[in-house]
């Protein structure tokens, strides 16, 4: 399987210069990540009512499973790409990612399993528990993906410049006051 390819099939940057893929791959796991902090604030809108609306619970339920498996397909994605051009310390990093992703998809998987609609109903605080340590998970996996792989990502978009970055190890993007999201502020340094 190459680095582009998929259960879908394959994505239109395939077939471009790594540092165009690097740069293609920034953007859409951006994207994944503001699909999925959306459809979670919709559901922590909902979660803050006494009273479900269930049509619309069910509605956002939907959209934040599909926004999370879109993500991880995509972060999947990208840590193939990278394990190929990143060093061996920075892979360790991956790996340790891949793995909590797995994890964190099988405790939504489990949550949506155990919470059908009928049991949401009948114990809506029990259900608003559960959720929220799930979305706390998704919140963390997705701040880690941000602060390893934005910058991975970055690096190896840039032409002329090598794919391999120094160790993310205590950097935290997230807090630095750049904007990770829109890589024409964001200048690759941790």
């Amino acid at each position: 399987m190459t680095a582009s390819s998929n259960i879908a099939g394959t994505q239109p940057w395939a077939d471009q210069p790594a540092s165009t893929t690097a740069l293609a791959y920034l953007s859409a796991l951006q994207s994944a990540h503001r699909q999925i902090m959306a459809a979670m604030a919709d559901l922590e809108s909902i979660a803050a009512e006494d009273v479900p609306d269930i049509a619309r619970f069910n509605a956002v339920r939907l959209r934040i499973s599909q926004a999370n498996l879109a993500r991880a397909r995509v972060a999947r994605q990208v840590c193939t790409h990278l394990v190929g051009i990143i060093t061996t310390q920075q892979s360790d990093g991956i790996r340790a990612l891949q793995r909590r992703d797995v994890r964190q998809l099988q405790h939504a998987s489990a949550l949506v399993r155990d919470w059908t609609p009928d049991a949401v109903v009948e114990d809506w605080d029990g259900y608003r528990d559960a959720a929220n340590d799930v979305r706390d998970q998704l919140r963390m996996l997705v701040a880690a993906e941000k602060q390893l792989v934005y910058p991975l990502l970055y690096n190896a978009g840039r032409v002329g410049r090598s794919a391999r970055c120094p160790s993310q190890s205590g950097s935290n993007v997230l807090d630095s006051g750049r904007r990770p999201d829109r890589t024409s502020e964001y200048d690759g340094r941790p």
